[in-house]
Parts: structure tokens; sequence; C-alpha cells
């Protein structure tokens, strides 16, 4: 794991799928990507 001041780099787990999802379907974040397509919780 990096720390930083501000931010901190790790694995991806599974309890951080809300808040990647939360970033990735908001329109703020999205406007700058080329290629956009929502994503969902799938079980």
């Amino acid at each position: 794991m990096l720390r930083g001041n501000r931010v901190k780099l790790g694995p991806i787990k599974r309890e951080y799928i809300d808040s990647f999802l939360k970033w990735f379907n908001d329109p703020e974040i999205t406007q700058y990507l080329v290629i956009y397509r929502p994503m969902t919780r799938m079980a």
C-alpha cells in the first residue's frame, strides 16, 4: 500500500464497489471520458 497526505493506493477490494460505481457514474467525472457506459452492481 502506498500512502500520501491526500491519497492511499492499494489493491481493489469488494468493499469499494459502491464507491467505484458512484465515481464511474458521476457526470462530473464521466464528461471527460472519451468512451463511457453506465455501470451497475451485478450479483
